[in-house]
């Protein structure tokens, strides 16, 4: 398992005046800073969820050895990684795209499937091999079919959770404002995009056609400005 959250966000933002502000310093979000906020909350939200009874234990494990582990866990450096903003809006739909629409696995990372041994061999590549998002080695793994069905699994939402969230301007309750900030670095006003229509017969074929028209971006077309 390797969870983790990926997030775009705009760098700067309307001050008091409505006027848009660019940081002050060159370096927007610390990384030390972002890790240390991000593992207090989350080790946060688990001793609470541990203290009431939402967050079911493993066998053998106790609210004090939890609280334990989590005070561990609060003492190691976690892995945060920020990426240089992207010049156009196209590098931005384009990364998120990759998770929304993409699964855990593409079928050119299956290797071999043996009937008679029930099992699968796949290839992929290591996160731990360099934490710091640069190149990785590629690695082998075979598992049974049951394995492999149940790690694909453990990556399905379960039904009605909503795995992608817009917050501060890009919030559907402050498109006002993110229109605002626009006009402030010369941007349009956002425009809804239509809707794509994919006909029916296609959701019968494993791959499918170029959907009737166009995916439009309602997104900022120059986010190296805002994100």
């Amino acid at each position: 398992m390797h969870p983790h959250i990926h997030c775009a966000i705009t760098e700067g933002g309307l001050d008091d005046r409505g006027q848009w502000r660019l940081p002050v310093k060159n370096c927007f979000l610390p990384i030390r800073a972002v890790m240390f906020k991000y593992r207090g909350h989350f080790l946060a939200q688990l001793k609470s969820a541990v203290d009431s009874g939402e967050l079911t234990l493993p066998k053998g494990e106790t609210s004090t050895s939890s609280h334990n582990l989590f005070n561990r866990l609060g003492r190691k450096p976690w892995n945060v990684n920020l990426r240089e903003r992207y010049d156009t809006a196209e590098g931005v739909v384009e990364y998120l795209a990759r998770y929304v629409r993409g699964g855990p696995m593409r079928p050119s990372q299956l290797s071999k499937f043996r009937a008679d041994q029930d099992d699968v061999l796949f290839r992929y590549h290591a996160h731990r091999d360099n934490p710091d998002g640069g190149r990785k080695r590629c690695r082998k793994e075979r598992l049974s079919t049951r394995e492999l069905t149940g790690r694909l699994l453990q990556h399905v939402p379960r039904k009605g959770l909503n795995i992608v969230r817009s917050y501060g301007l890009y919030a559907v309750a402050c498109r006002g404002k993110l229109d605002q900030a626009r006009a402030e670095v010369g941007q349009a006003p956002v425009r809804s995009p239509k809707p794509v229509q994919v006909p029916q017969s296609s959701l019968h074929q494993k791959t499918f056609p170029q959907p009737h028209g166009q995916i439009r971006k309602s997104g900022l077309s120059n986010p190296h400005r805002l994100a």
